[in-house]
């Protein structure tokens, strides 16, 4: 591209570009642009690995301070440049979607990537430095969907990032959030961290408090279903309503054994009837058979295994008998 680049200026930033790109390939990173390209790079492969949701950019005024720090050639101005274009750039990539999510979501694009700034230290003092007002500067200038930016507030926030942060509120574009550090970190101390560690915490997705590289929590709980999960325990490993391109499962304890601890005495449980028996598992060591469910209860004939009164809703009127 620079080469059949025209344009004096715009050439020598692609070679700048290209130049960035061979350091941080197999070296680390020697300036704050080159760190920006590195950070680029590593968010669009864990983007593609993760399906690129609710990814946590960490401290990111904190763990980017030393290049800016470092490189004396760059000016605030350019710094802010840099990241604004960042800004624009993590809002490029999208990801295929369900037709319920795109009902729901469409135009998020990936969504939940949470950049954390201000707060404190890991010693209890004020963390804000000017990468921290840039950032939130950046934001306020490009109103980009992402990055989610995320303001951790404490009793010794400056004057000027609380006011810098609800003008960026009143200007209407969703960002930022606020944390507070008191309740926050009394929480992650409640966890089990360590004073320096609840200090050091970032924010996933939405609104999830986690120790950067040192966990990862309870996070994208509404992506997964459990409620399947449990379906195909209780059923031999299958879904209720697959054809006969579903595989056959292990077995339903060899279901249970992965997924959750057996207390003593449960007993196997059998393959759902589809005949408007309703059943579960028996808590004595007696065999267990099907017990017909009552009138009200029964699954319609001719149709799939659910609720008649709700597309969604599978039956649990379980109904245990021993012999």
């Amino acid at each position: 591209m620079a080469a059949r680049e025209q344009e004096a200026g715009r050439k020598a930033e692609l070679e700048q570009i290209a130049a960035n790109c061979r350091a941080v390939a197999g070296g680390t990173p020697k300036t704050f642009w080159q760190a920006l390209q590195l950070f680029h790079f590593a968010t669009m492969l864990i983007c593609v690995e993760s399906n690129g949701h609710s990814i946590s950019y960490g401290r990111m005024d904190q763990w980017l301070y030393p290049y800016y720090q470092a490189d004396k050639s760059l000016s605030k101005e350019f710094a802010l440049e840099l990241l604004e274009v960042e800004y624009v750039k993590l809002n490029n990539p999208t990801k295929l979607k369900d037709r319920g999510s795109m009902a729901l979501r469409n135009g998020r694009g990936f969504g939940g990537e949470s950049l954390t700034i201000g707060g404190v230290k890991r010693d209890g003092t004020d963390a804000t430095n000017d990468l921290t007002m840039l950032m939130l500067e950046a934001s306020a200038h490009t109103r980009m969907m992402n990055p989610w930016v995320c303001v951790r507030m404490h009793e010794g926030t400056p004057e000027e990032l609380r006011i810098k942060a609800v003008e960026c509120i009143r200007a209407g574009y969703g960002h930022p959030k606020l944390f507070n550090d008191s309740a926050a970190i009394k929480g992650m101390l409640r966890k089990g961290m360590t004073l320096e560690e609840a200090r050091d915490y970032c924010v996933v997705g939405c609104v999830e408090i986690s120790l950067p590289g040192r966990e990862y929590g309870w996070h994208d709980a509404a992506y997964v279903n459990t409620a399947k999960m449990m379906e195909m325990v209780l059923n031999g490993g299958r879904c209720l309503d697959c054809g006969p391109h579903c595989p056959a499962g292990a077995g339903a304890a060899h279901w249970v054994d992965i997924l959750v601890p057996i207390p003593a005495g449960w007993t196997a449980m059998p393959a759902l009837r589809r005949s408007g028996r309703a059943w579960m598992p028996s808590l004595s060591t007696g065999p267990t058979r099907c017990a017909p469910a009552s009138a009200s209860s029964r699954m319609p004939t001719g149709r799939s295994n659910r609720c008649p009164t709700s597309r969604r809703c599978l039956r649990t009127a379980w109904s245990p008998v021993t012999t």
